[in-house]
């Protein structure tokens, strides 16, 4: 098969694979999928999140998988179980309709809350709690609303709030 075939076959996937995960017997649960755009380079941040997780929930996930997107898109999606009525997953994170990236801490404590919301972090829940922002026995109940109303850096290192830097153009994709 040469390179021609391959972009050729690729072309003809449908997008919808995208938003989905095959429906495979075998596959263990929960599954995490983070789709990001290669155009804008986010498969070094796609990486980074799939370490981070892995070293924060070991064998506790059955799968972390990164899937190359459209322009622009920057997404992580989590199936907790084979669930035939909504196979589209459940939305942890949108760069676009959240406003940039989540902390890795946050990140965790989304994925945490929704699979495992009585385990404990460690040191990443205790920062909150010696902060004074939540206690221990907050920490699972938390949502990803703290970092949605957190500012963002630009690329001038200017604060901006997570709507404008959603509209921020990408600009090796030239994508919001």
């Amino acid at each position: 098969m040469t390179s021609t075939d391959i972009t050729q076959a690729t072309k003809e996937l449908p997008l919808s694979r995208l938003s989905t995960i095959p429906s495979d017997p075998a596959c263990t649960y929960p599954r995490v999928l983070i789709t990001f755009c290669t155009k804008c380079k986010w498969h070094f941040r796609a990486v980074w999140y799939l370490q981070e997780l892995l070293s924060t929930f070991n064998d506790l996930l059955g799968e972390i998988a990164l899937a190359p997107g459209p322009s622009g898109v920057f997404t992580i999606k989590l199936w907790i179980q084979k669930d035939t009525e909504n196979d589209n997953g459940i939305l942890i994170w949108d760069r676009k309709s959240m406003g940039g990236f989540p902390d890795s801490k946050e990140l965790k404590r989304l994925i945490r809350n929704k699979c495992w919301p009585e385990q404990n972090l460690g040191h990443v829940d205790r920062i909150k709690a010696v902060e004074g922002l939540v206690n221990s026995a907050q920490a699972p109940n938390q949502d990803h609303n703290n970092s949605k109303n957190a500012k963002n850096k630009n690329k001038d290192n200017k604060n901006v709030s997570p709507e404008e830097n959603s509209k921020i153009t990408c600009e090796d994709c030239r994508e919001i």
